[in-house]
């Protein structure tokens, strides 16, 4: 349901999220080269005594280094616009619904939960929306273009990228599975709250 809001908001920003994952892979893939090209200053530069191989492959890993700290800056600027063109569009949609309702619906529903769901909650929607831009296409580009450079570098070893890797996915299923009720629950506790402060105020009044 919220992946389904949050394309719906995308309508005419298909072009920014398109350079957002562009610049994600970039960056994802200069974090990936750069301990390869560290390696390769150490094996046939240092070692080797090629001084020549040490400035060329240095110069190289600031290159890349530069153009993965611009593919982030870029991206995450990106990433916070488009959030809050999504944020944006929301509040206006959200407004307008609660400018429809009648006074019986705005009874039945409580200022308070309205007033929540168009703050609080879009707040939330813009900040799931940062992170999906941040990091939903460059984390599993790492992922996987770590495995192959550990399998590449050394089968050996790589078994323990390769167990590690879904170890942790498991471990970050079972954490959002604990927090998605927790998150309800606190929505309902700011409800309730919310009511409460509303009710006082009423009193004093």
């Amino acid at each position: 349901m919220l992946v389904g809001l949050i394309r719906r908001q995308l309508a005419g920003l298909r072009g920014r999220v398109w350079a957002i994952v562009v610049l994600q892979l970039v960056q994802a893939a200069a974090n990936l080269l750069l301990p390869t090209v560290n390696a390769a200053i150490i094996d046939d530069g240092i070692v080797a005594g090629k001084t020549d191989v040490v400035s060329r492959l240095g110069i190289l890993m600031a290159v890349i280094a530069m153009v993965q700290a611009a593919s982030a800056i870029a991206a995450g600027y990106l990433g916070a616009v488009v959030a809050m063109r999504i944020g944006h569009r929301l509040r206006a949609e959200v407004f307008t619904r609660i400018q429809s309702l009648s006074s019986q619906d705005v009874a039945l529903f409580g200022t308070q939960s309205l007033t929540t769901r168009a703050t609080n909650d879009v707040q939330q929607i813009q900040a799931f929306a940062v992170l999906v831009f941040t990091m939903l296409f460059a984390g599993p580009a790492m992922g996987v273009g770590g495995i192959v450079l550990a399998v590449h570098q050394d089968v050996a070893l790589s078994v323990v990228v390769i167990i590690i890797v879904p170890l942790l996915l498991l471990i970050m299923y079972l954490i959002i599975r604990r927090l998605i009720p927790l998150y309800r629950e606190g929505q309902d506790l700011l409800d309730r709250s919310g009511a409460s402060c509303a009710s006082k105020s009423s009193v004093w009044m």
